[in-house]
């Protein structure tokens, strides 16, 4: 049997350009989101959100998220 465990959010901040800034960070102890906050340094970005949908919306979700990214990658230029 698997046990489920309970992700808290932490609240994490940092300076850049001259102003402060905070992200939200999930993990299962505090132990564990200083260890994930080390990992962010070899992480990538992935590109914008642009649209957080309920997950109550079912296939609908899907279907307008792939033809968005459709469009999007057709209409984009690629850097």
């Amino acid at each position: 049997m698997m046990v489920e465990q309970k992700y808290k959010t932490f609240v994490v901040h940092y300076r850049y350009d001259g102003a402060e800034w905070g992200i939200q960070l999930p993990a299962l102890s505090f132990e564990d989101a200083k260890a994930r906050l080390a990992r962010l340094a070899y992480a990538t970005v992935e590109g914008e959100l642009v649209m957080t949908l309920p997950a109550s919306t079912g296939p609908l979700a899907a279907i307008v998220t792939s033809f968005r990214n459709a469009f999007y990658s057709l209409f984009t230029p690629y850097k």
